[in-house]
């Protein structure tokens, strides 16, 4: 592929945001894992029920996970335009993709190390608590990380734009001449026939 030096920088570029995100949403899933709740299963004689029966713990977990995608959006939103913003289209397409890619491992490693351990539950006594698997029940909460990653840089980029609007000098205009009373056709004082 031969392309400009320009080019080839800025897909570069591109490429590290997606990479920075991934690395991110790994990150994220174990903050996830670490941070979230998850419903408790009490052993019975004829398998495991639930020990609240109607458990809070999986709209937590949903909710945990899109508070921690969110900060890590911000926070990539911001270094991303503090420094790739003279190269505005990777470093937004990079924090599209990468925001996907790194939401989608958030999910896949928090579900990975929460899961339910089969063998430990069918071991086992009647009456103990065992925790449930980790799970993520509003799926379309993986769009979290790309969209608020983007609308930070366009916040920051908006905002950025009209201080230098406000910054801007601007040219002095002369004032301009009053405008002349339009002169009636007909003399003062008569009325039109």
């Amino acid at each position: 592929m031969n392309g400009s030096p320009s080019r080839r920088s800025a897909i570069r570029s591109g490429l590290w945001v997606v990479w920075a995100m991934a690395v991110a949403g790994l990150v994220a899933g174990i903050a996830w894992k670490l941070a979230a709740p998850v419903a408790k299963i009490r052993i019975q004689s004829d398998g495991g029920y639930y020990a609240d029966p109607s458990p809070r713990q999986f709209v937590e977990a949903d909710m945990w996970f899109a508070g921690i995608t969110f900060l890590v959006a911000v926070v990539a939103g911001v270094l991303a335009w503090r420094w790739l913003r003279d190269q505005p289209t990777p470093a937004v397409v990079g924090l599209a993709v990468g925001g996907l890619v790194g939401s989608v491992l958030a999910w896949l490693v928090g579900k990975y190390l929460g899961r339910l351990d089969h063998a430990a539950a069918l071991k086992a006594k009647v009456g103990a608590l065992i925790d449930d698997s980790l799970g993520l029940g509003a799926k379309g909460l993986l769009g979290v990380l790309p969209v608020a990653a983007v609308a930070t840089w366009l916040v920051l980029d908006l905002a950025a734009q009209q201080r230098l609007r406000r910054l801007a000098p601007t040219e002095p205009t002369e004032p301009a001449e009053p405008a002349e009373p339009a002169e009636s056709a007909e003399p003062a004082g008569q009325q039109p026939t």
